[in-house]
């Protein structure tokens, strides 16, 4: 089994954390905000257990995984939509998004804006510590090979 900061063992980190970083990326290019490991698993068209899998052989946890995944896609889309990053995440209420901000170890911007884009919740979040799969989407995000 996988550890945080690292792969299951003998899996390759690179693979590992491309596969991982291929989920992410899904849920960034996602319409909508994906709620569920069900919804998201659709995005990029595997299985709920191959979602899973590939997470776990990263590292990350797949609950981690999809809570990192939608706060990214928020705060990558909410300056170009004008909007805070909150308004972007599908939940009852802003009790709900609010926990989410902590459980990434965040909290509600109030007219900090400079942090509040893709580049700077992934400087302080805390759901992912793993920095190699970090730094694997740093790349995939930033188009280089």
């Amino acid at each position: 089994m996988a550890s945080e900061n690292g792969p299951a063992a003998g899996m390759d980190v690179h693979h590992a954390a491309e596969h991982w970083a291929d989920l992410v990326l899904a849920v960034i290019g996602a319409p909508e905000d994906p709620v569920t490991l069900d919804k998201w698993a659709r995005l990029p068209c595997v299985s709920v257990s191959t979602l899973r899998a590939r997470c776990y052989a990263a590292g990350v946890p797949p609950k981690k995984s999809l809570d990192f995944a939608r706060l990214l896609r928020a705060f990558a889309h909410a300056p170009a939509e004008r909007c805070a990053p909150l308004d972007l995440l599908d939940t009852k209420d802003l009790r709900t998004a609010c926990s989410l901000l902590r459980r990434a170890g965040l909290s509600q911007p109030k007219g900090e804006r400079e942090w509040a884009t893709a580049g700077g919740f992934l400087d302080r979040q805390v759901l992912v510590t793993s920095s190699w799969a970090i730094a694997v989407l740093r790349r995939r995000l930033d188009g280089t090979p």
